[in-house]
């Protein structure tokens, strides 16, 4: 694994301030979103490309979106911090926005980091006041998912979206019509390659305390109506779901309302599912059956796991699903390339053990007793912890720092941290 310290990139003195967010990495280059932020508001500043040998920047993106920088918005895809993110070492992926008139115009762009090209995939315009472009999100290589919210008033949810799938090659976009994967709000997990490539992701559309809150108050309640196809009872289906990769697009680009997925675990109204996280093999997930409705079946097995939840996992190569155990209290079991893990914290230390073994790899010794709070974000790679820092004073700001478990020094400390595949940015 290596550590790329950005600290020195990212200028706080300067209005408006400038942050570099790490988006992919070749052998020669990192990849970086040059962020703008002054006390009002925040934009992108473009696709910059840091040279590792020569120690220089240089900015990639080309177009009139440079050029007349006012005029336009940048979206990057979203990228996933816990490493779930897989790089594309050949591709990158941006978009632009701009006004014409009473319209907006969305293009969307590659750039070939082999060639250093730049293509326009497409664009098309919309009425400003009837949609919203909200994000995109590379699904898999060639493929983009993106968003635009038909309700401008309830923006903020993706109840009122329309999803799109973009296929690169073709230069087409397709609406997805199937409502749950629409409003799904859960992660997906590309595993195999080609045609065996599969799709796994979590099902479900509130958080975990939104889900228990409208179960068990009367006073807990949508804050809006719901569309006409979707009814109250659905928000509480959670469950895991796979399917072929190359089927799930073709089904897409055929217009079908109701995708097909086999179902490898499912909750109701009785508790929640949620994706942990995955290993090189095994990708882990949590199945909670709330404590109303253990008690409610009152059996000796079904009494014993209250408080707790089970942890399952899936072998990425053979689809087996495999019951570990029952995890009691706030115990946090959290995953890297090589296991998954839970984090103990204690009065000095804090404990890191192997979640299948129970074997203890790793003890922290907390250096801020007193004067501020240490919580284990992430154990990459078995090699380096990243710890976040909470100041205990009133005025309470976040740090993040790198130790080298090997040595037990401390790296550097930086504002955030961003983990991509087998790379570790602090800036």
């Amino acid at each position: 694994m290596q550590v790329f310290n950005l600290t020195s990139l990212n200028t706080s003195q300067e209005v408006p301030r400038s942050m570099y967010k790490p988006i992919n990495i070749t052998d020669e280059c990192i990849y970086l979103e040059k962020i703008l932020i002054t006390l009002d508001d925040t934009w992108s500043n473009g696709i910059w490309a840091y040279n590792l040998a020569m120690n220089k920047m240089h900015r990639i993106d080309q177009g009139q979106h440079v050029e007349y920088a006012d005029l336009y918005d940048i979206d990057t895809p979203t990228m996933h911090w816990n490493g779930t993110t897989k790089l594309d070492p050949d591709f990158m992926y941006f978009a632009t926005i701009t006004e014409l008139k009473d319209e907006d115009y969305i293009e969307f762009y590659e750039i070939d980091l082999i060639s250093g090209t730049q293509k326009n995939i497409l664009g098309f315009k919309f009425d400003k006041d009837s949609l919203l472009y909200k994000n995109m999100e590379v699904l898999a290589t060639g493929y983009i998912l993106f968003r635009l919210s038909y309700d401008m008033e309830l923006s903020e949810t993706d109840f009122f979206d329309v999803l799109y799938l973009i296929d690169v090659k073709e230069r087409k976009y397709y609406e997805i019509m199937d409502e749950e994967f629409k409003i799904n709000y859960g992660q997906r997990i590309i595993i195999g390659e080609g045609e065996e490539a599969k799709i796994v992701f979590d099902q479900y559309f509130l958080s975990e305390e939104e889900q228990y809150d409208m179960l068990t108050s009367e006073d807990i309640e949508l804050i809006f109506d719901l569309p006409e196809n979707i009814e109250e009872n659905m928000l509480h289906k959670n469950a895991i779901k796979m399917t072929n990769l190359k089927d799930f697009i073709d089904e897409i680009k055929s217009g079908k309302e109701e995708l097909t997925f086999e179902i490898i675990d499912e909750i109701e109204e009785e508790g929640s599912i949620r994706i942990i996280g995955e290993t090189a093999e095994n990708i882990y997930y949590k199945k909670k059956y709330y404590d109303f409705a253990l008690r409610e079946k009152g059996d000796f097995l079904s009494l014993r796991q209250i408080g707790s939840y089970q942890v399952h996992k899936i072998n990425k190569k053979t689809l087996e699903k495999t019951f570990i155990r029952n995890v009691h209290g706030d115990i946090e079991v959290k995953t890297n390339l090589n296991r998954a893990y839970t984090v103990t914290p204690q009065n000095k230390v804090i404990k890191i053990q192997d979640f299948d073994t129970d074997e203890t790899i790793y003890t922290y010794k907390k250096r801020y007793i007193g004067k501020a709070q240490e919580e284990v974000i992430e154990f990459a790679n078995d090699e380096y912890l990243v710890i976040g820092l909470e100041s205990t004073e009133s005025l309470k700001t976040m740090r993040y720092m790198i130790v080298d478990a090997f040595t037990d020094e401390i790296i550097i400390i930086g504002s955030d941290v961003l983990l991509l595949q087998d790379y570790l940015f602090i800036v």
